[in-house]
């Protein structure tokens, strides 16, 4: 059975994952198998692979700012975040 059953999110490793993104942890999103945040069924976190992929690719060093927001309601958390050029 999936983590928590779906029914809420995996809030802990969002959140680790929210610091990996906020300070620039761009090792941490590549070394991720899809198996590891599927199994808390953090859906959320695909469109913040494409974020922290791009972050990375236009060398930026992390997030100017940066807010994090658990989500009972939605099964997911949210993330807002803004990326200056540098």
């Amino acid at each position: 059975m999936k983590k928590n059953s779906r029914l809420f999110p995996d809030v802990e490793a969002d959140q680790r994952y929210f610091e990996a993104l906020k300070k620039g942890d761009w090792e941490l999103w590549r070394n991720s198998k899809l198996d590891q945040f599927e199994d808390g069924g953090q859906h959320e976190l695909l469109n913040w692979f494409c974020l922290a992929g791009a972050l990375s690719e236009l060398g930026l060093q992390k997030a100017d700012h940066a807010v994090f927001l658990e989500s009972w309601v939605t099964n997911s958390d949210k993330v807002f975040a803004v990326c200056r050029p540098q």
